[in-house]
């Protein structure tokens, strides 16, 4: 924001830049989101805990995101015939995507079955 009002002021848009006492006094920390390690997974799966691990194993079988399995409903499974059950991820009133590319179909691991 301070960048786009000296360039007002630069513009003549703006006699004094409203923000120019304010000072940055560090970048911002960055805390991305990193990947389970093997042992963390195997931790998680061995717990036995009823949501978790369950919740886990799904994601990890068929790669959805904890929101979209989180908002998924009984009509979202799917059969189709001779080639199996498939996941119907799609928006409902609980869960939104975060693309319309995110719409998709997902094959139902046997386990899971």
């Amino acid at each position: 924001m301070l960048q786009v009002f000296d360039w007002c002021v630069e513009q003549g848009e703006l006699t004094t830049n409203p923000w120019g006492h304010l000072t940055i006094r560090e970048k911002p920390e960055v805390s991305p989101h990193k990947v389970l390690t093997d042992e963390q997974v195997m931790t998680l799966l061995q717990a036995k805990d009823r949501v978790v691990s369950n919740a886990l194993l799904f994601g990890l079988l068929t790669g959805m995101r904890s929101g979209e399995i989180c908002g998924l409903f009984d009509s979202d499974v799917i059969s189709k015939g001779n080639l199996g059950r498939f996941i119907r991820i799609q928006p409902n009133e609980f869960r939104q995507l975060k693309s319309k590319a995110a719409e998709r179909e997902v094959p139902l691991h046997a386990k899971l079955e």
